[in-house]
C-alpha cells in the first residue's frame, strides 16, 4: 500500500478518496492491552476500503505503509 496515495494522477482519485474516508475505521488498543508472542493477537486497528477491497491492519503497520514512519522509528520506545 506503500504506493497507494500516488494516485493523484488517476481520474478516479476523487471516489478512490471519498471511498478511503467513509469507510476508515479507527480501533485503537486499550492502553492496558498487552501485545506479545504469548497474548492472542489484536484486533486489526485500522480498518478501510480501498478500489472495493477492504484492508484490516495494525496502527503501526499503517504508519509505515503510509510513510508517515520508517521501521526503524516505530521500534523505538518513543512511538506508542
Amino acid at each position: 500500500m506503500g504506493s497507494t496515495f500516488k494516485l493523484s494522477h488517476v481520474s478516479t482519485y476523487k471516489e478512490i478518496l471519498v471511498e478511503v474516508l467513509l469507510s476508515f475505521d479507527l480501533r485503537p488498543l486499550r492502553a492496558n492491552q498487552i501485545v506479545g508472542l504469548t497474548a492472542p493477537s489484536p484486533a486489526p486497528e485500522v480498518l478501510f476500503r480501498l478500489s472495493g477491497q477492504t484492508h484490516a491492519m495494525s496502527l503501526s503497520e499503517f504508519a509505515t505503509q503510509c510513510n508517515l514512519y520508517q521501521e526503524a522509528e516505530i521500534a523505538t520506545g518513543l512511538y506508542t
